[in-house]
């Protein structure tokens, strides 16, 4: 959706805003004008089996991007995700779901 993290907030700002199926409020979006350099005492998670199915190319523009965090001062934390497929599993069939609501009219 975006090549780097200024986009990204922009594209953000752009779709945030109220659910109007769920009414859902969530507060205006609030965009830093300058972004951290200095991430010391951020954690970040990551999941690298999950990671490692991706393509070649994208696991290694990732694992770029975790080089830069830990060069910028964060501690990388390691970790798996438990229960994975099960999730992967819930994700699909609300997918699925949603694309039905929206075929037969109801979204």
């Amino acid at each position: 959706m975006a090549s780097n993290v200024s986009d990204c907030a922009l594209m953000y700002a752009a779709i945030a805003g109220p659910d109007k199926i769920f009414k859902y409020q969530q507060p205006p979006v609030c965009i830093p004008t300058t972004l951290r350099t200095n991430l010391t005492g951020y954690r970040v998670g990551v999941d690298f089996y999950w990671a490692k199915q991706a393509d070649s190319s994208i696991f290694n523009a990732f694992c770029d991007s975790i080089e830069f965090l830990r060069n910028s001062g964060a501690t990388i934390i390691d970790f798996r995700m438990p229960d994975l497929d099960y999730m992967n599993t819930g994700h699909l069939i609300t997918f699925i779901s949603e694309i039905g609501e929206v075929s037969l009219g109801k979204l």
